[in-house]
């Protein structure tokens, strides 16, 4: 039976990203494993009739330096910084983004619940009355008041999210929703606008090719040699560290490296306990 040191499960920008950095620093014994034709995962790019459509949103924020560099080895210069050009479309009217701190043009009923509201909230807060939210729409009334959150917060995110907001934990917000204070709330309100609010203010993007161009990049730097495309595990033995492969393959493997969803890698593993069955079911 094979023996593979290093065994990646996922051809997305994870498991690339595991496998650049496995041949950048000389420890090659690895094997790429991709159910798909090509790398990339959603990082993907179709071309019809010419037009470009990607797969998701995988602009670019880059917040940490490490990030910025790894970017910049396999990009170049191939890369443009694109500030955020983003409008929110409600109550009739057009404003731009985010919403807690452009009520200016809206309705004034709405402007004024929305502040007013928004007051009562950081006056709570001031005063100590606030509990730690425990879900989405809670840290939303906490933050931004009763008027931001059912008026934008919860009809927006419920779409984008797909479920209700009371089912959405409230402790990976924080990043995602700047809190504004008071005075950029009114001058918001007062149509003073900060075009720079927010984490994605700008956000780099590949200069040709879509998003794609970015996941090619990187794969550029991994050995065809080394990856196994159209292959799926089959069988996962945690305890003896082996792998069933679709293309007939078995293997042992050193380290496991898996960015397959958790319920999908579950299902693969043999003696699973129940309670973990249970869990992703």
């Amino acid at each position: 039976m094979q023996h593979v040191e290093n065994l990646i499960l996922g051809g997305g920008l994870t498991g690339l990203s595991a496998a650049y950095f496995l041949e950048k620093s000389g420890q090659g014994d690895y094997l790429l494993v991709e159910r798909d034709d090509r790398l990339g995962g959603l990082t993907r790019t179709e071309v019809i009739d010419g037009y470009h459509f990607d797969h998701t949103g995988h602009w670019l924020h880059l917040r940490y330096p490490e990030m910025k560099q790894f970017v910049a080895d396999v990009m170049g210069d191939a890369m443009l910084r694109v500030a955020r050009l983003s409008r929110i479309w409600s109550h009739g009217v057009m404003t731009p983004f985010p919403f807690q701190q452009n009520l200016h043009g809206l309705p004034l009923e709405v402007v004024h619940q929305c502040t007013m509201d928004a007051i009562e909230a950081a006056l709570a807060e001031a005063r100590g009355e606030t509990q730690p939210a425990t879900n989405f729409r809670d840290f939303c009334l906490q933050r931004f008041g009763k008027g931001i959150t059912e008026r934008f917060m919860v009809p927006y995110n419920s779409k984008l999210w797909g479920c209700p907001p009371e089912e959405i934990t409230a402790d990976w917000c924080t990043r995602f929703l700047p809190k504004p204070n008071l005075s950029q709330i009114l001058a918001g309100a007062l149509g003073i606008v900060d075009e720079q609010a927010g984490y994605n203010a700008s956000f780099v993007y590949p200069r040709t090719g879509g998003i794609e161009t970015f996941a090619k990049a990187i794969a550029a730097h991994v050995p065809a040699a080394k990856v196994a495309l159209k292959t799926v595990p089959v069988a996962v033995d945690l305890q003896n560290k082996t792998v069933q492969l679709s293309n007939g393959r078995q293997l042992t493997w050193g380290r496991l490296l898996s960015s397959l969803p958790l319920p999908e890698l579950v299902k693969l593993v043999r003696d699973v306990p129940a309670a973990v069955e249970e869990a992703t079911a």
